[in-house]
């Protein structure tokens, strides 16, 4: 009875470890919107917490339209000039600049108006 007692301690505690996870690895949906009549060209750059680099996406995004991305918590956001662009084009960082957006467990559905 004490072998099953402990080895159900275990499992127990190593399916907590699994599906707890740690808040910095969680992953939050948001949204990127365009409230304008006009379509709007974005640039989009991100800076992920243990990830070198940045990942950068340009589109287009339609009138009244939203475009959903999902990213980890603590990562920074910056819509990005065509001047930022080449700067990270060219290999340097914009993490010295003001972002868009830091990404927050409470910014879970969230829509963010693209200006």
């Amino acid at each position: 009875m004490k072998k099953f007692t402990f080895l159900m301690a275990v499992l127990l505690l190593s399916l907590n470890t699994l599906f707890a996870g740690d808040p910095q690895n969680e992953s939050v949906k948001i949204y990127l919107k365009n409230n304008s009549l006009l379509p709007k060209k974005v640039a989009l750059i991100s800076y992920t917490p243990g990830v070198p680099g940045n990942a950068t996406r340009i589109f287009v995004l339609m009138p009244f339209s939203r475009k959903k991305y999902e990213f980890k918590i603590g990562t920074k956001l910056y819509l990005a000039n065509n001047n930022q662009v080449d700067i990270v084009m060219s290999g340097r960082s914009l993490l010295n600049d003001p972002e868009f957006l830091l990404v927050k467990e409470s910014d879970a559905g969230k829509s963010f108006v693209v200006k």
